[in-house]
């Protein structure tokens, strides 16, 4: 737009010359008939009125071109101030793209780092399940409620699905170190009276995973902040009231959660990572 206000400027800026070229002309000349009007004996009234009126005619075209290249010198310097604001707010989105970018790669990084166990992997190869997504990377947990859950599923996040005869081929073969292998299977949906599943707080991007979910997630239900002494007493045998934090309680005990090593905050850590990736895309744009 401020590339055709200029050339435009500069188009009237050349009738501009023009014109007053022509009044110039059109003022010489009119000097010179007076001159011959005054040897003359008898004036040349016509020649007279027509040049007067081609000057009027003239001198309200120079005053409209000049309005003009007032407008367009505006609308240039109109265009000069967006074209700066949208150059600072492209410059902001870059500054904060490139940080989001450099905070999802760390982010990613110590995410294929969690849970990476080198002395299951020869015994994961030996199975097949070197490359099999963990049941974390198969599951998205309701806001809020991601510590809760990984404070009772804790190692098990990292499970892996083995069906038929690989499931039973891991039965018989005992891993070096501490491991979680599920079969493929529906969840079998069980409540107790007014309390919340902490199963209701995770939504299973893959059925097969159901089955396991409900198993592990047993008897752990969800609850804000401290339950008082008769929430516990509503507890089933078994049963556990699991808050935000982690922490868990039974009807007499409580374990206290904290985060463990590298591998803590999995499933907080996915979440940010999948709404960094949003931003970054909406950056992008």
């Amino acid at each position: 737009a401020l590339v055709q206000a200029e050339s435009r400027q500069q188009v009237e800026q050349a009738n501009l010359s023009h014109l007053e070229s022509a009044l110039q002309a059109l003022m010489q000349r009119t000097e010179r008939l007076q001159t011959e009007l005054q040897t003359l004996s008898e004036p040349d009234q016509a020649a007279t009125q027509a040049a007067a009126s081609r000057q009027e005619v003239l001198a309200r075209e120079l005053a409209e071109a000049r309005a003009r290249v007032e407008s367009l010198q505006a609308d240039g310097a109109a265009q000069d101030e967006r074209r700066a604001a949208a150059a600072e707010a492209l410059g902001v989105a870059q500054r904060e793209h490139a940080a989001a970018e450099a905070q999802l790669a760390t982010l990613v990084q110590i995410q294929q780092r969690a849970g990476d166990d080198e002395s299951l992997r020869g015994w994961q190869e030996r199975h097949g399940l070197g490359q099999v997504p963990k049941l974390w990377q198969k599951m998205r947990i309701e806001h809020g409620w991601e510590t809760a859950v990984e404070s009772v599923l804790r190692e098990r996040l990292h499970a892996m699905q083995a069906g038929g005869q690989g499931f039973e081929d891991v039965l018989r073969d005992h891993p070096r170190a501490r491991a979680s292998v599920f079969e493929p299977g529906d969840a079998v949906s069980r409540s107790a009276e007014g309390l919340v599943s902490l199963a209701s707080k995770v939504h299973a991007v893959e059925g097969a995973i159901g089955g396991a979910l409900a198993d592990w997630l047993a008897g752990a239900f969800a609850v804000e902040g401290t339950p008082d002494a008769a929430a516990r007493a509503a507890l089933p045998a078994g049963g556990v009231l699991v808050n935000r934090q982690g922490d868990q309680f039974t009807r007499h005990t409580v374990t206290f959660h904290a985060p463990e090593g590298e591998d803590a905050g999995v499933l907080s850590r996915q979440a940010e990572i999948e709404a960094l990736e949003a931003r970054c895309r909406d950056l992008a744009a």
